[in-house]
């Protein structure tokens, strides 16, 4: 990849070859890529993926912030981490919300004028629905549904 980034003008984004510290320090070193696709998932939690933004951001190295359509819970968490973001240039892609016939919890992420506004409050600033919780856990290998006709 960095005679990829090297050659052309149109700049190469690393996705799954980032997912690790150690991979980000590596494309980071040699600079294998013009930009880092970053995600909570991928990188294994909050921590991890604020130590890879970190790297990118001390090498210069733009990012994206990537999905992997999580429901309002996870996209919450990821919009208070990428709100801490410098050089989030290629935007995010936190959509998954939107996809979802149901949601475990009361408040939803809000759009507006396509964008996602970072949630306010305690925790990841939404509260989640304990009923819907409830209603979704797995009992015994089976979900429990209200009712299945």
């Amino acid at each position: 990849m960095r005679r990829l980034t090297e050659r052309f003008t149109v700049p190469v984004m690393a996705d799954e070859a980032i997912d690790t510290v150690g991979s980000a320090l590596a494309f980071a070193r040699v600079r294998a890529a013009d930009a880092f696709s970053i995600k909570v998932t991928k990188h294994g939690g909050m921590l991890p993926t604020r130590k890879v933004a970190t790297i990118a951001e001390a090498a210069g190295i733009s990012m994206f912030g990537g999905t992997m359509l999580e429901s309002g819970i996870g996209t919450a968490a990821y919009a208070q981490l990428f709100s801490t973001v410098r050089g989030l240039d290629w935007g995010c892609q936190l959509f998954g919300p939107l996809l979802f016939g149901d949601t475990l919890t009361t408040t939803q992420p809000e759009y507006r004028d396509f964008h996602l506004l970072v949630p306010q409050g305690p925790g990841f600033g939404i509260e989640i629905d304990t009923d819907k919780l409830a209603f979704y856990r797995r009992d015994g290998g089976r979900y429990r549904a209200a009712a299945t006709h």
